[in-house]
């Protein structure tokens, strides 16, 4: 927790496009998921999307695993208060940008 809050402090000088479209939180947690700065440019959009979601086993059940693709966006506050028809297509452009 001490490194993630002292990522968090630098992160506004190492990458502020990326701390303005997903807040520091988020940001930290998007570059130690993928392993460095260099890493996270390199990931395509589609596997930056569903970084920190867990799978599932569904068993048939298509309610139960509603929102699994959502990852670490799935947390913010933009995400949160999305209408639910609007939220995939939200995680999709945030993950692209």
């Amino acid at each position: 927790m001490k490194v993630m809050g002292f990522v968090e402090k630098k992160l506004a000088k190492i990458a502020p496009n990326l701390c303005e479209v997903v807040g520091r939180t988020c940001a930290a947690k998007l570059i130690a998921a993928a392993g460095g700065l260099e890493e996270l440019a390199r990931t395509p959009a589609c596997n930056i999307q569903v970084m920190g979601s867990q799978r599932k086993n569904l068993l048939g059940m298509s309610k139960v695993g509603k929102h699994l693709y959502h990852g670490m966006f799935g947390e913010l506050e933009v995400v949160k208060n999305c209408a639910e028809k609007f939220k995939t297509n939200l995680v999709k452009m945030l993950a692209a940008k």
